[in-house]
């Protein structure tokens, strides 16, 4: 067997065959939040509505006919259906050989490394861990020890990942906000080994049967740098909302990109014209930032969007339909 400290052959990287954009968990302008073949990652607190990214994920993946895996160590089989139910997959994708839930009640072993051979030979295009924490127990191994967080990773996370499934690990944070930062309970190994996305999810409103939840998703790590660079200085990346049915519980979801400042500002500058022809330039700076208000003022005289009409010193601003 070749050792892996064999020099690695960099062709392919060379002719630009190297980490495609995230393909995992659609938005629905059309970019995606997960990397395949990489270790990605969702954390938070209790019920703020990273499972439901994560079902959302399979649910997608199921709808379009791919493959998908849910390790659950949290939840049971009837929690599965009902979610995957309420979000619209029918019963035989739910039973078909497109999705594997397992719920795993004893680590990996001689006992055990025949049937998660089988699994991860599946070929799944994604595969959820929920929870890391739960499943690093279940091994006997420290949440908080960097190097037993590296034995999990390679025994459990590194197969699955090699064989090109978008791996997404569900984590939980510490309760103290002041002090947790942006990242999960855990080893410092634990953020080290995610190479792809990872993602702080903030609940806004409660989700629930009958009820209408909210959360946004925000950035906190991107390895191959593509989300990060559509974002344009900006930390939220996606924006969830769910709308639960109060007599059947059947669910639909947004999961959108937040509308940019400039955009919004734009927006605010339009309806004000409109409803006051002629304001000058510090009324529209009372809108927002006056360098930006600023900026996109003179983008719309350049276009032709905006008409400036001077009245002696003053200057009086139409929006030009």
């Amino acid at each position: 067997m070749e050792s892996s400290w064999t020099p690695r052959d960099l062709t392919d990287a060379l002719s630009g065959r190297g980490v495609p954009p995230p393909g995992i968990c659609r938005l629905d302008s059309g970019p995606a939040l997960f990397y395949e073949g990489r270790i990605n990652g969702l954390h938070g607190e209790p019920e703020c509505g990273k499972s439901w990214i994560a079902w959302i994920t399979v649910a997608q993946l199921l709808l379009e006919g791919r493959r998908a895996c849910y390790l659950d160590y949290e939840d049971t089989e009837a929690g599965a259906v009902q979610r995957l139910r309420a979000l619209g997959v029918p019963d035989d994708r739910i039973v078909s050989d497109l999705f594997a839930y397992v719920r795993p009640e004893e680590p990996i072993s001689r006992d055990t490394e025949q049937p998660f051979g089988l699994l991860v030979g599946n070929r799944f295009a994604a595969v959820i861990i929920d929870s890391a924490n739960e499943s690093m127990v279940l091994e006997g191994l420290d949440p908080n020890d960097n190097k037993e967080s590296g034995l999990w990773m390679r025994r459990v996370i590194r197969p699955f990942m090699e064989s090109g499934a978008a791996v997404i690990m569900i984590d939980h944070v510490a309760k103290n906000k002041e002090t947790r930062g942006n990242w999960a309970i855990g080893a410092q190994q634990k953020r080290a080994m995610i190479r792809g996305a990872s993602y702080a999810v903030e609940n806004r409103k409660p989700f629930g049967r009958g009820l209408e939840g909210h959360a946004v998703i925000n950035l906190a790590k991107d390895t191959p740098g593509a989300i990060r660079e559509r974002l344009a200085g900006r930390v939220s990346v996606a924006e969830l909302s769910i709308l639960s049915d109060p007599v059947t519980y059947r669910v639909e979801y947004t999961l959108t990109a937040p509308v940019s400042y400039r955009i919004q500002l734009r927006e605010k500058i339009r309806s004000f014209l409109l409803l006051h022809p002629g304001a000058g330039k510090r009324d529209l700076r009372d809108l927002g930032k006056s360098d930006v208000v600023d900026e996109l003022l003179e983008e719309l005289i350049t276009d032709g969007v905006v008409k400036v009409v001077h009245d002696g010193p003053r200057h009086a601003h139409h929006w030009v339909e």
